[in-house]
């Protein structure tokens, strides 16, 4: 066994590695009995006594309340931390290699298309670096290189970038963080600098925590139904499902159902249908009524898509233009809109970095209705609102309380999706693009001041509305 150093000879935090190896610790603080932060204590104060007698198990506030009482009784050794800092020069070495590296970054994607955030200040509690794609666009929140590990964390970010992982949906995130972690470490050693063994470590566990997690349900749908499916005390699927989730998931769910509870009951089919168009689930539940009248077929849930811009009737039409939106024939054709004006909308939409808020905010004050469909996905209704349509616009008999609007071509709608990073986006649906000859009927209900979609050979998937 080799010679230990004299105690004179060491620093104060290598003397505490020697204590926590003389003193093992027990499960709660012998002062206080907490069960956190629990490390070893030192009697007399003086970390250089080592003696078993000596050392006890304390918590870190009772050793902090320790410290001021042999303060004040001037007993103890005052510790002398030793803490190596980052030369300027290191400093200099390190920020050099991350502007190299954005450098490279903005080669590969474009230098409009990146955003830094940051740089992420980790002694004001900021700790979340990462890296997110919103269409063509790269968002990235980087730690500021002051010292080696803050230099890994940087270049294991500039990885996920570089290595394609945010435009790899298939690909498993155990592969994409272990190929970052191995990106790092390799990319540090091709520039002289050694990886922090800790943070290295720190990673790698990381990454390989993605292969043994369960998350059990992903999702409130899943949740719901493994409830259904549980009967208390039993062994069964339900249970596993509800055991694997975890708790913080849970309680989040168990928020969620008693929100609903309290506006409608049990919304799953509506809430799954939701989920599979949008790919998250709503943010709120709206209940609609109308007098004397139920103009939803009597289906007590619908799943909003999105606030309904416009649509294109017509005979004849034939549509083009770069979205598909552009009326290039017909024998006649009516536009039926309710923004103000379809052209200023897509301008004013499509300014740089229009807050997504200041858009909806936008459609609630011009009082747009929804777009929403059943949850068998097979019927489009026009939901809330405020819109009334002029006879003379559209060609009808004012004192008919039923309207046929005729073929619709085209509907236009306002939305956020999973597969598009949640941009907010105008999406086009062509009616019947396949057959041309199944469009579905807009009809319009002078009475209630209600549109409703009749026929028509389309569905709602996940993707959008189909033909």
């Amino acid at each position: 066994m080799p010679e230990l150093k004299p105690v004179r000879s060491i620093t104060d935090r290598a003397k505490r590695y020697r204590a926590n190896k003389v003193h093992k610790l027990r499960s709660r603080c012998e002062e206080c009995g907490s069960r956190d932060n629990l490390g070893v204590g030192h009697r007399d104060g003086d970390e250089a006594n080592n003696r078993p007698s000596n050392l006890f198990t304390q918590c870190k506030s009772c050793n902090g309340r320790q410290a001021v009482r042999d303060k004040k009784a001037g007993r103890g050794v005052r510790t002398r931390q030793y803490n190596p800092r980052t030369s300027a020069a290191e400093r200099a070495k390190y920020e050099a290699i991350a502007d190299k590296y954005i450098r490279l970054i903005e080669k590969k994607i474009g230098a409009r298309n990146l955003v830094i955030k940051g740089p992420v200040n980790f002694k004001t509690g900021g700790h979340e670096v990462e890296a997110r794609r919103y269409g063509d666009r790269v968002t990235m929140r980087l730690a500021a290189p002051e010292t080696a590990d803050l230099l890994f964390e940087f270049l294991h970010e500039c990885a996920h970038v570089l290595l394609g992982h945010l435009w790899q949906e298939g690909k498993p995130d155990s592969v994409k963080e272990q190929e970052a972690v191995e990106w790092a470490a390799k990319t540090m050693r091709a520039e002289g600098i050694a990886t922090p063994k800790s943070t290295l470590a720190e990673h790698t566990r990381y990454a390989r925590s993605f292969m043994t997690q369960n998350p059990g349900a992903t999702n409130l749908a899943q949740y719901v139904q493994a409830a259904v499916d549980h009967t208390r005390k039993a062994h069964d699927e339900g249970g596993r499902i509800i055991h694997e989730t975890p708790k913080a998931k849970r309680r989040e769910f168990a928020r969620e159902i008693a929100f609903r509870k309290g506006y409608r009951g049990n919304p799953s089919e509506a809430d799954a249908l939701y989920r599979k168009f949008h790919g998250r689930g709503p943010d709120k539940i709206y209940e609609m009524q109308v007098a004397g009248v139920d103009p939803y077929g009597g289906h007590p849930e619908l799943t909003s898509l999105g606030p309904l811009i416009r649509f294109i009737v017509g005979e004849g039409v034939v549509l083009g233009g770069e979205f598909g939106d552009e009326v290039k024939e017909a024998e006649w054709v009516r536009e039926i809109s309710f923004v103000p004006s379809v052209a200023r909308w897509h301008e004013w939409l499509e300014a740089d970095d229009r807050p997504i808020a200041e858009a909806k905010a936008k459609l609630r004050e011009w009082k747009v209705p929804d777009l929403a469909a059943v949850p068998n996905s097979k019927q489009l209704y026009v939901v809330g609102g405020s819109y009334a349509i002029d006879a003379d616009a559209v060609g009808q008999d004012p004192e008919k309380d039923l309207w046929d609007l005729g073929n619709v071509y085209l509907v236009e709608y306002f939305s956020q999706k999973r597969f598009d990073r949640f941009e907010p986006i105008n999406y086009f649906h062509h009616f019947s693009e396949r057959s041309h000859q199944d469009w579905p009927r807009l009809i319009y209900d002078r009475v209630h001041r209600l549109l409703s979609l009749a026929g028509g050979d389309y569905e709602v998937k996940a993707a959008g509305i189909t033909n």
